[in-house]
């Protein structure tokens, strides 16, 4: 992902890159993490000596999950965390996401158009598009227990 297709997808709804919208993107671009929740976005850009309200930027996650350039992983406790899709890979991103920290780790799935076609055979639906996710406990917090 980057800014050119985000300016192509925000113009195709009628919408204008803004600076807030620029620097939220830049969150993700910048980071090494897999997933981020929104107090990590904040800080990432006052890091960058920006201020932005968390409702702005909550805005802007909302337009960016609405054109596609970020899904929501939610959890049970309701904490949400946001992942970009990357346009190389947006076939392929499943995620494991450690119930006690919150870490996403992507993976792939090596046939995933068997498991689309398994579906579709035994409910009769037309599948468009599926996400698949696995939640446990990561390395880390698995050794706390």
């Amino acid at each position: 992902m980057n800014l050119d297709i985000l300016r192509k997808k925000l113009k195709i709804r009628n919408q204008r890159m803004t600076i807030e919208r620029e620097l939220v993107l830049g969150a993700f671009l910048d980071s090494d993490a897999e997933s981020l929740n929104i107090i990590e976005i904040r800080e990432k850009i006052y890091d960058k000596r920006r201020r932005i309200s968390k409702t702005t930027i909550q805005r802007i996650l909302d337009i960016f999950y609405e054109i596609g350039i970020i899904k929501k992983i939610e959890y049970s406790d309701k904490m949400i965390r946001y992942v970009i899709i990357r346009e190389e890979e947006e076939d392929k991103d499943y995620y494991i996401i450690c119930k006690k920290c919150g870490k996403a780790f992507s993976y792939t799935v090596e046939n995933n158009k068997k498991i689309l076609e398994t579906a579709e055979k035994q409910t009769g639906f037309i599948i468009d598009d599926f996400e698949l996710e696995f939640i446990g406990l990561c390395p880390e917090c698995s050794g706390e227990e």
